[in-house]
């Protein structure tokens, strides 16, 4: 099944981490399909680290408070996208709702049962569920029956304009110099609703 895709649509609600490992899928699906539409739904609170991807046509952001409202908002808009494939990499409760019904929907093999049998009787049986690929490769994983195929250059992240100059600025007021390793640490904020 190696036809033609002109409209995709990837699935990756959080994190950070997770998001930044699809690079190498969104970039390898561009390579496969050059003029298709590749479209991301993601979390809103982590659509700046897609904003600047171009190899993305466009985001769809789901709200960070978002309700069952809005997950049948989105599945309408989902449906009536016309999408030829949907790559579910999230592959949880929510996202295979927003599929359901789709045409065609490929799911991420997260090897739960390799996974359950290393963690509860200390075997590994990775070999017999396709091995132990990293992340970022089983997620192109989902798109090779297409023709998609790891291009062996890894992942990446698009940096919206200006950012060395801020980062430099930042580092400049806090008195860092020179070539050393910097380390930085970031706590969440969180933010607590006072009951009245």
């Amino acid at each position: 099944m190696t036809g033609t895709i002109h409209r995709t649509l990837i699935v990756r609600f959080s994190s950070v981490g997770d998001i930044v490992l699809s690079s190498l899928l969104v970039r390898v699906l561009r390579k496969r399909f050059p003029h298709a539409q590749i479209d991301y739904l993601v979390r809103s609170r982590y659509a700046e680290l897609l904003r600047n991807n171009p190899f993305l046509s466009s985001i769809i952001e789901f709200p960070e408070r978002g309700t069952f409202r809005d997950l049948r908002r989105l599945r309408q808009q989902i449906h009536t996208g016309g999408y030829d494939v949907i790559v579910d990499i999230h592959d949880s409760v929510r996202s295979r709702y927003l599929c359901f019904g789709s045409r065609t929907v490929v799911r991420l093999n997260k090897r739960k049962v390799a996974r359950f049998v290393l963690i509860r009787f200390k075997r590994d049986m990775y070999a017999h569920f396709g091995g132990a690929p990293s992340v970022a490769q089983r997620y192109v994983e989902t798109v090779e029956r297409f023709g998609v195929t790891d291009d062996g250059e890894g992942t990446e992240l698009y940096l919206p304009p200006g950012t060395p100059e801020r980062v430099a600025m930042v580092l400049g007021e806090a008195a860092v110099t020179g070539t050393g390793i910097v380390v930085g640490i970031s706590r969440p904020v969180v933010q607590l609703a006072r009951a009245n």
